[in-house]
């Protein structure tokens, strides 16, 4: 049996579905796969807190901190330089891929949809789990 190739954006993934936050992209992948109905509640992994799937992006403001000039992922501990890095930033813990027939097909991690493109599924986690202001 071959291993699956997995790639993740962060060091840390989110997978609010199951409710945990790990370094094990494979692990996360296995969950989202498994989640044939996407959820309209999700678990957030950081604080435990139960939040609306079309919120959840923007729930995790709340886990970050501002030190100076910059913004501190508390997921991560990255360092960014601006609210709109920080946010582009926690859609990436959001997003994980697997290489299949030869093309990454990227996940979302809060309801398991499927893309073809990093893009796609970065804008879809914009527009469909933060609610644009």
């Amino acid at each position: 049996m071959s291993q699956i190739q997995v790639q993740k954006l962060t060091k840390i993934v989110l997978c609010p579905i199951s409710g945990e936050m790990t370094e094990d992209a494979a692990k996360v992948l296995e969950q989202v796969k498994q989640c044939k109905i996407p959820p309209s509640k999700v678990k957030c992994p950081k604080c435990g807190q139960e939040i609306e799937a079309t919120k959840f992006a923007l729930h995790l403001i709340k886990h970050c901190r501002v030190s100076g000039k910059s913004v501190v992922c508390d997921i991560c501990g990255e360092k960014l330089k601006s609210m709109g890095d920080f946010m582009r930033h926690i859609r990436e813990h959001l997003t994980v891929a697997e290489l299949r027939n030869g093309m990454w097909v990227w996940y979302c991690t809060v309801c398991g949809r499927e893309f073809t493109s990093k893009k796609s599924v970065l804008v879809h986690i914009l527009k469909s789990h933060e609610v644009e202001k």
